[in-house]
């Protein structure tokens, strides 16, 4: 489409004159409240319910007390949690150790890698063999050797 509308033959309408709008009244603040504050009765006040300084201890000892033992369960009942964080096994052993448990030995065989191995005849014993072989351990934590029958 052609621009200036002239181009085309066209004309623009008039614009329009500006409405009148009404003064918006002017914003008065009272100076005095619509009623007598003296009539008013004061409220009456209500005692906040404290509870004593002891009551609050055993709560959080008590909330603390379970989370102990949601924590000693959850470790009683899955503990390779311990091999998550290496830092808790010294603490959990204490615990058993109070309590009369073992906590038992990480393991990780599939992060044990072969890195070389040999058979060698024992001397002085005929027909008798012994295997060496060298292991690297690809875990996080200390694994103990495996066990041969």
């Amino acid at each position: 489409m052609p621009w200036p509308p002239e181009a085309v033959g066209c004309e623009l309408p008039p614009p329009r004159p500006p409405r009148d709008l009404p003064t918006p009244a002017p914003i008065v603040r009272p100076t005095a409240a619509p009623f007598s504050l003296e009539a008013m009765a004061p409220r009456p006040r209500r005692r906040r319910r404290r509870g004593s300084f002891l009551a609050g201890l055993f709560w959080f000892v008590g909330a603390l007390g379970l989370a102990g033992l949601a924590a000693a369960q959850a470790v009683w009942q899955r503990p390779e949690l311990l091999d998550l964080h290496p830092a808790l096994r010294p603490l959990a052993e204490r615990g058993c150790a109070e309590i009369g448990c073992t906590v038992p030995v990480a393991r990780a065989p599939a992060a044990l890698t072969v890195l070389a191995s040999r058979l060698e005849p024992v001397d002085g014993v005929p027909g008798v063999s012994e295997l060496r072989v060298q292991l690297r351990n690809g875990a996080a934590f200390a694994s103990p050797c495996p066990a041969c029958a």
